[in-house]
């Protein structure tokens, strides 16, 4: 079987393995590359994104019809690796959760009218956006046969009722595609309401942004198994204990053989008055903390 890589895609993925080289990884390491939430700093993203669009190195992902490069899931997959190769890649590239996958699934659902509108703007970088699906208690997390927010249809508006919360880079949002249940009919059918909301909360600015290192615990078994050469448990496990401030996307990372936690990176903590939580500060530890601080014995 033939795994090369189509010589438009090897040669794109080429010019963004260089790119990440020469003009992100060595800014990893300045401070001052960096805003107050550990992400690249807006104004020199902005310089950086405009060199990768002058390189045609732009939302890959996005049909060219709609202002992308329409690589295939392949290509798409090449390019990706090597994009990742810094944590600054996939915004620099205009590839990055949740615009990648809002400006793919706008691709393929959204009429011309909805494309123009919505998808658009996020694939020139003009906005950011959203994916609104999390509810609190007992709403729906990432099962959304329990969601509770629902959008009906009444003439030719639709509205929607519900809460959702833990929504990934809302406070630097415009766009939002919001899950909610249109119906319920024994399918669980589930539209993709779409609609542009105010970047602020009943009048005020979101209180906080959450770091949510779901991909990272992918990413991490994924560097262990590579190294170990094996998916047997042991072995990865094995490697993964000798994690020291490993590069993940999330950060430096390092595990211990009694913890497989990381909580050197900043964590927030959250308060409970009356049922409902509230951010209280955000710390960051030099070292694991002793087991008996984390899982207290009764």
């Amino acid at each position: 079987m033939d795994f090369a890589l189509p010589p438009d895609v090897e040669d794109t993925r080429i010019r963004i393995a260089r790119f990440v080289d020469e003009r992100l990884i060595p800014i990893e390491s300045e401070p001052a590359a960096y805003d107050a939430h550990e992400n690249i700093r807006p104004a020199l993203l902005d310089d950086l994104r405009a060199q990768a669009k002058a390189q045609g190195l732009w939302a890959l992902q996005v049909p060219r019809d709609c202002g992308g490069q329409g690589l295939p899931v392949v290509g798409m997959a090449a390019c990706y690796e090597a994009m990742n190769e810094s944590i600054f890649g996939p915004a620099v590239f205009n590839s990055a959760a949740p615009d990648d996958g809002n400006m793919m699934l706008l691709a393929k659902i959204g009429t011309p009218a909805q494309k123009e509108r919505w998808l658009r703007p996020i694939v020139e970088g003009r906005v950011r956006s959203s994916f609104a699906m999390t509810e609190p208690h007992p709403g729906s997390g990432s099962d959304p046969a329990m969601m509770l927010t629902t959008a009906e249809k009444r003439g030719d508006r639709w509205v929607v009722h519900g809460r959702k919360w833990f929504i990934t880079g809302a406070d630097a949002a415009q766009h939002f595609i919001l899950i909610a249940k249109t119906g319920d009919d024994p399918r669980k059918g589930y539209n993709d309401f779409m609609d542009r909301i105010a970047k602020f909360n009943n009048g005020e600015r979101l209180p906080t942004s959450f770091g949510i290192t779901g991909y990272s615990v992918v990413e991490a078994f994924a560097l262990a198994a590579t190294r170990a050469g094996t998916t047997d448990s042991d072995k990865v496990l094995a490697e993964m204990n000798k994690f020291k401030n490993e590069n993940l996307v999330v950060g430096p990372t390092t595990y211990t053989p009694d913890l497989h936690i990381n909580l050197m990176r900043p964590q927030a903590v959250m308060g409970i008055k009356d049922g409902k939580g509230y951010f209280v500060d955000l710390i960051q530890l030099p070292e694991p903390p002793p087991l008996e601080l984390i899982f207290k014995k009764n």
